[in-house]
């Protein structure tokens, strides 16, 4: 598992500005040009709040003292409490401090963790919401699977990346090997496994290298195991130059309160990072749901 507690520093960028809709293969593409691309998107993910999510969305920064908040109520109390979220089902609760406004962007918050449950190491978290919010799922990463496991997560992997359609973002790295960067297992109640998945092809032209990056969930039809039948629920794809385009990373596995699962992810763009949550709205159909891009001068 990836400790994203202490995984990237945030820079402060609340400027409205907008990412060029460019495909990789095209000439005006520049350095810094990104596309992506979503299978599935939630009427709700155009609000500006999603209220079951609670009034704050909160993510540690990488040194793990300084974390940055998501409010709805820009004029909350200075001191909440939280429950904190990793990738184990179990859930922690903290009291956070609510600081001044980044960059006059009212949304978006310093925050500060300054009390966390006693243990003898520092709290290890992911992501922070009100209590009550939702509740956590276990989330097993690859590197944590028995080698013959992780090696036909892998396999499977490999195989549902390569049989995606290609669009016009992908077509330069058609039958280009495929990496897979990152790979968790999360199991629903009712028995239904998930796999969320980082997958990289790399297009090597020296003088300028691209990538295009998958993010990929996929459920079981049947058991978990090796035979199982698999189908792919959600994808998106990021393509540009190999040293922009990042990926995700997932925060938490969740079900919210109405008793939807969720997968809570964190992009890191060069506006700073942006959070998203994926919604199982039913067998097969995950949605992205909302994402704090959709805040004013959080874009």
């Amino acid at each position: 598992m990836k400790r994203v507690a202490f995984l990237w520093v945030f820079i402060a960028a609340c400027a409205d500005r907008k990412t060029p809709n460019i495909t990789p293969e095209s000439p005006s593409v520049g350095p810094s040009a990104i596309t992506s691309n979503s299978s599935a998107v939630s009427p709700m993910a155009t609000r500006v709040w999603d209220d079951a999510l609670g009034p704050l969305v909160v993510t540690p920064a990488i040194d793990g003292s300084q974390t940055l908040a998501f409010v709805r109520d820009t004029a909350a109390g200075t001191e909440v409490v939280v429950d904190l979220f990793s990738h184990d089902e179990r859930t922690a609760t903290g009291t956070l401090q609510i600081g001044p406004a980044i960059g006059g962007c009212n949304w978006l918050r310093q925050t500060r963790l300054l009390s966390g449950p006693k243990t003898e190491s520092p709290t290890v978290w992911s992501l922070a919401l009100a209590p009550g919010t939702a509740t956590a799922l276990g989330v097993t990463a690859v590197a944590d699977l028995a080698p013959k496991d992780s090696s036909a997560l892998i396999v499977r992997i490999n195989k549902l990346v390569s049989a995606l359609p290609d669009d016009s973002t992908s077509a330069p790295f058609r039958g280009l090997p495929v990496t897979v960067r990152d790979a968790w297992q999360v199991q629903l109640p009712g028995g239904t496994t998930v796999i969320a998945a980082i997958a990289t092809r790399a297009l090597n032209v020296e003088s300028n290298p691209r990538a295009d990056v998958v993010t990929l969930l996929a459920e079981s039809e049947g058991t978990a195991k090796s035979t199982a039948s698999w189908r792919t629920v959600f994808t998106r794809r990021d393509a540009g130059p190999e040293e922009t385009v990042s990926g995700a990373d997932l925060l938490a596995a969740l079900v919210l309160a109405d008793g939807r699962p969720i997968f809570v992810f964190v992009r890191e763009t060069d506006r700073g990072p942006h959070i998203e949550f994926v919604e199982r709205q039913s067998p097969g159909d995950w949605r992205l749901r909302w994402t704090t891009t959709s805040l004013p001068c959080v874009r």
